[in-house]
């Protein structure tokens, strides 16, 4: 049947494009979440998943409601 799994690819693509949309630079947004640009790349390409805790940051920098990015923790 449908999962419905994170989907970390999403969630990273969809931060990705938010990032652009508000006019940050990578270098900038990286900085003010206090994460590398590695660490960026690694979530907008799928490889990790964004901690709730960064999603809520991350969320809080773009003017999203949280759900925006749909970072549930796995039960």
């Amino acid at each position: 049947g449908g999962h419905m799994a994170y989907d970390r690819e999403a969630v990273g693509r969809r931060l990705k494009s938010g990032i652009i949309d508000k006019g940050y630079s990578l270098e900038e947004f990286a900085e003010a979440l206090g994460v590398s640009r590695q660490t960026l790349y690694e979530w907008f390409n799928g490889n990790t998943g964004m901690s709730f805790e960064y999603a809520v940051k991350a969320c809080d920098l773009l003017d999203w409601p949280v759900d925006r990015l749909a970072v549930r923790e796995t039960a």
